[in-house]
Order: structure tokens, then sequence, then C-alpha cells
């Protein structure tokens, strides 16, 4: 009897352990841990370009800080939505987070174009003064209303737009005459206008094959960013004028960063602000020197816009700012003077 007893209080401690080690088990008061929230970022870029790498490398320091409750899934050359629709796609979550580039959706929120305007910023440094001075509040503001919660300012080029052309040169507004020009965004579309070109607008991933083909016969993007598309191949002349810069900001759903502890929040602001921009900054001028010489190594003309020639270019440009304050209305004039008070002496 006392063995039978015996061997069935063996049983039941070895059910227990069974059971023990297939059953999750908590601690008294202690609750399950979380499944991390899943953060999807969608890019225009390539894997190669130095904002998706980037990018990646600083939200994976956002997870590891944050014990694995944040998780990313990264989408680059528009895999997860077509170009066009990222800024409405970032509005209604199907999209999480995204570097919007401001020349590309500033015809659905204005307030963006003021990163774009014509020889707006003396440089890359300029820019970041400007953001932290004041124009990151402005631009936040006007995007609260597109469900968007902004994070970080990214430039990906050492120095301001330049213009690719294909088998003829500019170095003065004149030489864009009928010339069919591939722009980025409005104030580019009016800069090109302004100077008796046509522009065109399409997506980045067709500019090789249309200067090929000779549906556009220049394009005005970064040196850098130039690489990615094997640009080198089909133009055989640059006119490095830094007409504009190619400051793109990284924004998040609003609802979702609404949903994130204010820790998961703080964490998120600090990779991405000040360390993610010197971290881009560090690396551009290797990548900048490497985009020259591939377009040396196929003797490309190079032109750097002399000072004489550099009024000429800003002459054509003088009103597109005005018309610009005047569409945004007093956060505009606002945005002006931060510029003004940041520019360097």
């Amino acid at each position: 009897m006392r063995k039978r007893g015996l061997l069935a209080l063996l049983g039941s401690v070895c059910l227990i352990l069974v059971l023990a080690a297939v059953i999750p088990f908590t601690a008294e008061g202690a609750t399950p841990a979380p499944k991390p929230i899943t953060i999807k970022v969608a890019f225009i870029e390539t894997m190669t370009s130095i904002t998706y790498l980037k990018t990646v490398e600083y939200a994976k320091k956002v997870e590891a800080r944050s014990d694995g409750r944040l998780h990313f899934e990264f989408y680059p050359a528009n895999q997860l939505v077509p170009a066009n629709q990222i800024f409405q796609s970032l509005k209604v979550g199907a999209i999480d987070m995204n570097a919007c580039h401001m020349g590309l959706f500033a015809g659905i929120e204005p307030m963006i174009a003021g990163f774009q305007l014509p020889f707006g910023y003396v440089n890359r440094d300029h820019g970041w003064a400007a953001w932290q001075a004041g124009q990151k509040e402005l631009l936040e503001k006007a995007l609260v209303k597109q469900n968007q919660k902004v994070l970080a300012l990214s430039c990906p080029t050492l120095r301001g737009g330049a213009l690719f052309s294909r088998k003829f040169s500019v170095k003065v507004p004149k030489d864009l005459k009928g010339r069919k020009i591939r722009v980025g965004g409005i104030e580019q579309s009016q800069m090109i206008a302004a100077c008796g070109g046509a522009p065109v607008t399409m997506p980045a991933s067709e500019y090789y094959e249309a200067l090929e083909r000779g549906t556009i016969e220049g394009v005005i993007t970064g040196v850098e960013m130039s690489i990615d598309r094997s640009m080198y191949e089909v133009c055989d002349n640059l006119c490095l004028f830094d007409f504009d810069w190619a400051f793109t900001y990284f924004a998040m759903n609003l609802d979702l960063w609404n949903k994130l502890s204010p820790d998961l929040q703080a964490i998120l602001v600090d990779e991405f602000g000040e360390k993610y921009w010197k971290a881009q900054s560090n690396a551009l001028p290797d990548l900048y020197d490497a985009a020259i010489k591939k377009y040396q190594a196929v003797k490309a003309a190079i032109y750097d816009p002399s000072p004489t020639d550099r009024v000429l270019w800003k002459e054509n440009a003088k009103d597109i700012q005005d018309k610009w304050v005047a569409k945004v209305g007093e956060p505009g004039k606002k945005w002006i003077e931060i510029i003004d008070k940041t520019r360097p002496k």
C-alpha cells in the first residue's frame, strides 16, 4: 500500500516536471514578455544607398536598446509601395516609417518645400543648424494633419544637387533652353522652366533608360545618389551648381508613435537625431570622392560654376522663394528667418 502511494507521488512529480518544461511559467505577479512591435520601414533608395545603410545601422541600435521590444523590417527600392504612394501609405499606417523626400511630396504639403528652395542653404551644416533652430518644429506642426511624427533629418550628399546631362554641357542657365530635364519637385520644375527648359517628372528607377532613349536629356540629383543608378554610364557632363540639397526627413506614423512608451520614444529620438546625422556626414566625403572618380574614369566633363555663373543661376531662382512664402504664409516667413539667422558668416 505504502509502495503504491510512493509510486503515485513519484508519478505526480514527474508530470509536474514535464508540464513545467512544455508550458510557459511566470512568477507570481509577473506578466509574459510582450511581442515586439514591428516597424516597417519603406525606402525609395536602393540597398547600396547611404540613407538605407545608415538607417539599418541605427535601427539595429534602437532594437538593442529596446531589449527586443522593437523590431524593424526594411523594404528598399519601393518594394513595399510605389514612390508616389509612400506619403499616403505612411498616413494611413500601411507603412510605419520612411524617408520622405522633400521635393516629391511638396505638392501634398507645401511646407515640405522649404528644404528645397533653390540656393536656400549654403551647405549641409547650414541645413542641420536651421533644423535644430526651429525648422523641425515648423515641419512637425505642419505634418500632424498628415498623421506623421517627424523624427530625423537626412542629407545623403556632400554637396547640393548637380545637373547631369547627356551629349550636351551645362554651365549657365541659357544652356538649358529647350532641354528636357527630369526634376524632383515643384521648385526644381520652376527653376528649369525659368531657364527655358522643359521639366519632366518620372521615378528615379527610370532615369537610366530615359536618358538612353532621349526621353530626357538631363537629371538634377546628388553626385553620390547618381552612382546608385549607374548614371556615369549614360551622362557625359556634370554641372556642380549646388542648386538645392537632397534633404529628406524620417517620419513615423503618428498613431504608432503614440502607442509607444515614453522610453521607446526617447530611444528613437536619441538614435535618429544628431548621432544619425553625424554618422551619415562622416561617410560622405569618401563616397563623394569615389563618385567623382567614376565620372573622371569615363572622361565626363565636370564643371564647377564660377562665382559669376552662380550669380546667373541665383537670378533665375529669385522669385521661387517669394512664391513659396506667399503660399504657406507666416510659417514660411519664420522658415526664411531661421535660414538667414543660421547662415554661416
